[in-house]
């Protein structure tokens, strides 16, 4: 199995000409290698206007959660949000919720109302820089 974080088909600043979600943009894609089928995906940003896009490759890891062994995959993204799911099934390690976003104001561009977001792991802020006086 391979997995692939796929970007968007055009430009991620400005979206009005492709709107709606847009089924792979923005997605981590499993595909098996021997067949070349696609095996599952998850879309984590919904129709990509704010160059969130993936920024690097997926971590395989196994993890334990609540008693279990997991053979998971995690996508870490630019908004500090990592994105964990069962490699070989797809399914979210944590729950994932459809949180509402707020629109914005660009005329023409359409907006997703939703985004999905990780319950867990816990989003944490960077450690501020040491002061240098």
């Amino acid at each position: 199995m391979v997995y692939l974080p796929v970007e968007l088909p055009t430009g991620d600043f400005y979206g009005a000409h492709r709107p709606g979600n847009g089924l792979f943009g923005e997605s981590l894609v499993a595909v098996d290698l021997k067949t070349g089928q696609r095996k599952w995906h998850y879309q984590l940003v919904h129709h990509g206007i704010w160059d969130m896009d993936i920024p690097c490759a997926p971590i395989l890891a196994d993890i334990v959660v609540d008693g279990r062994a997991v053979k998971a995959v995690a996508q870490p993204t630019k908004q500090g949000i990592l994105y964990v799911f069962d490699r070989v099934t797809g399914k979210p390690v944590w729950p994932i919720a459809e949180q509402p976003v707020e629109k914005g104001d660009v005329p023409g561009e359409w907006y997703s109302p939703t985004q999905p977001i990780p319950s867990k792991p816990p989003l944490t802020a960077a450690p501020a820089c040491p002061s240098t006086t």
